[in-house]
């Protein structure tokens, strides 16, 4: 037992012989300072006994807990209503909560395999692509899909149509105008190209957020009547800053490549 609960337990037995004593006459107490000592060293022994039990009971538990892994977790029973129909029981459901979520004890795979190499192309509206990493999280919806990124970054990137090319002075005037919130912002221009013709611009400005120092990365491009337009935010780091160019650099028009520069 920790020296801590000892001292607890030897300043609670002092209190209450102190508090006895206080009651009544002093040479009422009969117990001499070498019996209250015993006494402390019996309780101390008994307690130590029961923290050694409750420390085993606890290495009991969490051995089940890791014996339960995702498989184990899904109670299955057989239906007692003639039909041998099987039965399972959502993880939720055995806490009182019925959301349907469910693991199978066997997953569905097929033995020998390999994994291929990532080759996935996301189409963005009409004829927009991106072809993001395995560590990029994707939801799409229509025209626009939003990316996270396990490192920290949290970008989309929007596809729309229009019924002329748009020019140059087009996209100045939307990052001066997205710009204006960024009165002080540290911000960097480059041209974005299309099969080797410059087709838009890309920004990186710094802010704060609170006291962390962020980077954006703001891209506006287009091609015949379809214009794309991605932002991407995250804390400043190199390694963020060329995950988010690598991104940008996969994206195509058709069969024609788009090209940024660092």
């Amino acid at each position: 037992m920790s020296r801590k609960l000892r001292a607890k337990v030897l300043a609670a037995l002092i209190c209450a012989v102190f508090l006895l004593s206080s009651c009544g006459n002093r040479k009422e107490v009969k117990a001499t300072n070498d019996e209250l000592k015993q006494v402390v060293i019996s309780l101390c022994d008994e307690l130590e006994v029961a923290e050694g039990r409750a420390e085993v009971l606890s290495g009991q538990v969490d051995a089940y807990k890791k014996a339960q892994t995702a498989e184990n977790l899904v109670s299955v029973r057989s239906l007692q209503d003639g039909t041998g129909r099987t039965q399972f029981v959502s993880e939720d459901a055995e806490n009182g909560a019925d959301t349907g979520k469910l693991t199978f004890p066997e997953a569905f795979v097929i033995e020998g395999l390999t994994k291929t190499p990532n080759t996935t192309r996301v189409i963005i509206g009409e004829n927009v692509s991106v072809s993001p990493s395995e560590n990029w999280a994707m939801s799409l919806n229509a025209g626009t899909v939003n990316l996270n990124h396990s490192e920290g970054i949290n970008g989309v990137i929007k596809t729309a149509r229009t019924s002329e090319t748009l020019k140059a002075p087009a996209y100045n005037a939307a990052f001066d105008n997205f710009f204006k919130q960024f009165p002080s912002a540290e911000i960097g221009y480059t041209d974005v190209f299309i099969s080797d013709t410059a087709r838009g611009r890309m920004a990186v400005a710094r802010y704060l957020l609170d006291d962390t120092e962020m980077e954006l990365i703001a891209i506006g491009m287009g091609n015949g009547g379809t214009v794309t337009i991605g932002v991407f935010n995250y804390p400043v780091g190199d390694v963020r800053h060329e995950l988010v160019l690598s991104l940008l650099k996969t994206l195509a028009y058709g069969s024609n490549p788009v090209r940024v520069e660092n």
